[in-house]
């Protein structure tokens, strides 16, 4: 009966904690049966280790274990989706919008368009699930780069990618951002290279 109970308490997320209450009563009993206590002394004393042990893991059964991890609640940034636009700017991204933007795209390889439609767009995976395949997908990050914009200007960074960026054959991975202009070229991952056009 006892290790019917341990095996429903393991299931219910006391793990390893399911196992103590057997252990103790083994060793409690092994140890009154090696000390010579005979008699009805030692019968009563085994009902008892026998109980609180069956009673210790009922309450196991009854009552699973909560995880603190059961509270985490993901932050913002967490939680919205890759190609989401970032509400204030990375902390190396200092944007100051005097004008109205005007409105660029990314154009894929596959004649497909990224519109940067906001002061500041985050791309990444997400970006490109109809254009790769899912073996490409993996090299990007699922937030991989940011465009920019301020006084009619393009800029972009590489936010710390796993496998980098590339503006007209430049390595911009740890560099301050860069400006962009109407036909560059951006390497992404080294798996799809985009035109940058305004």
């Amino acid at each position: 009966m006892d290790i019917v109970l341990a095996v429903f308490a393991w299931r219910r997320g006391w793990k390893a904690w399911a196992l103590l209450p057997i252990g103790i009563a083994f060793f409690t009993s092994f140890f009154i049966g090696a000390s010579g206590v005979s008699g009805g002394g030692a019968v009563a004393l085994f009902l008892l280790i026998a109980l609180a042990e069956l009673s210790t893991l009922g309450l196991m059964v009854a009552k699973p274990r909560v995880s603190k991890q059961a509270d985490y609640k993901p932050s913002p940034v967490e939680a919205a989706p890759a190609n989401a636009t970032i509400d204030k700017p990375p902390a190396l991204l200092p944007v100051t919008q005097v004008s109205p933007m005007a409105i660029a795209k990314l154009v894929l390889p596959d004649g497909g368009e990224i519109t940067i439609d906001a002061p500041i767009k985050a791309i990444g995976r997400t970006d490109f699930d109809e254009t790769l395949s899912p073996e490409d997908l993996n090299y990007i990050s699922r937030q991989h780069l940011v465009i920019s914009t301020e006084n009619d200007k393009y800029f972009i960074e590489d936010i710390n990618s796993t496998n980098g960026t590339r503006a007209n054959g430049t390595d911009i991975r740890g560099k301050s951002r860069q400006e962009l202009k109407d036909g560059d070229r951006i390497k992404i991952a080294d798996v799809v290279e985009l035109t940058f056009v305004v």
